[in-house]
């Protein structure tokens, strides 16, 4: 078994104010490597948009609908362990774009699940 920590920070970065750590464990096998199963979405007050990629102030979402500016949070699953803060939609969403430019949202600490 190989263990492995994945450290993260506000808005996927590195940060000393806001350190998220998540830890899995890791068979080792003869025959392939294992790869941990990661998802992220960007969860709206009534919608739910699956993170393509994150960025330290802003995601690429898939499909993107058009929303006004919001307080949302973004969730980070890893295997079985799962972590979401919430965050700040200072421009909404555009349809015409899969960025989305976040921003901190208060002191909300993250919180994690395993």
């Amino acid at each position: 078994m190989m263990a492995l920590a994945l450290y993260v920070g506000c808005f996927g970065w590195p940060c000393f104010q806001c350190e998220i750590r998540i830890s899995f464990m890791i068979a080792e096998h003869n025959y392939g490597a294992q790869s941990a199963q990661v998802k992220m979405r960007l969860v709206l007050p009534a919608a739910s948009i699956r993170i393509t990629h994150l960025g330290p102030d802003f995601v690429l979402v898939e499909s993107p609908p058009d929303h006004p500016p919001c307080e949302a949070s973004v969730l980070l699953r890893v295997d079985d362990s799962e972590t979401q803060w919430s965050v700040r939609l200072p421009n909404g969403i555009s349809k015409g774009s899969k960025r989305v430019a976040l921003a901190a949202c208060g002191s909300a600490a993250p919180s994690a699940r395993a």
